[in-house]
C-alpha cells in the first residue's frame, strides 16, 4: 500500500521487437490499470531497467540483439523482486527449454490471448494471501 491508503500501481516493462505486438500489448496492459514502459530490443530494455524498478518484466524470447534468457540473467541480480514472464512463438526449441531452467515465473505462447496475459499479471501482482 502506498501512503494515504492508496494502492501502488504495478510497473510493467514489455520487450518485443515486433512494433505492432509491442504497441498492442502495451495498450492492453495499460488499459488494465498498470504503468507500462516498452522496449523494442534488449539494449533498450537494459537501459530501462537501469533507470527504474519493475514489478514485472515481459520479455520476448527472440530479440535482434540479446535473447530474453540473457535479459533475465543480466537484470535479475539488480532486480531480485522483479517477476519475469517470457513470451514466445516457439513451442519446442532449445531456447524454450533453457527458459525452464531460469527463474522465470511464466512462459506465454503467441499468439498471445490478452486475457491470458492479464490473468498472469494479476496473479503476479496480487497481494500475498489473495
Amino acid at each position: 500500500m502506498a501512503s494515504g491508503g492508496q494502492q501502488r500501481i504495478p510497473r510493467v516493462l514489455i520487450v518485443d521487437d515486433n512494433a505492432g505486438m509491442l504497441e498492442t500489448l502495451a495498450d492492453i496492459v495499460e488499459a488494465a490499470g498498470y504503468s507500462v514502459d516498452t522496449a523494442p530490443d534488449g539494449r533498450t530494455a537494459l537501459g530501462r531497467m537501469a533507470e527504474a524498478d519493475y514489478d514485472i518484466a515481459v520479455f520476448d524470447i527472440v530479440l535482434p540483439d540479446i535473447n530474453g534468457i540473457e535479459l533475465v540473467r543480466s537484470t535479475r541480480p539488480e532486480h531480485p523482486k522483479t517477476k519475469y514472464v517470457i513470451i514466445t512463438a516457439y513451442t519446442n526449441t532449445d531456447l524454450v527449454e533453457r527458459v525452464r531452467s531460469e527463474p522465470v515465473v511464466e512462459i506465454l505462447y503467441k499468439p498471445l490471448a490478452p486475457d491470458r496475459l492479464l490473468a498472469a499479471l494479476r496473479q503476479l501482482t496480487a497481494p500475498p494471501g489473495r
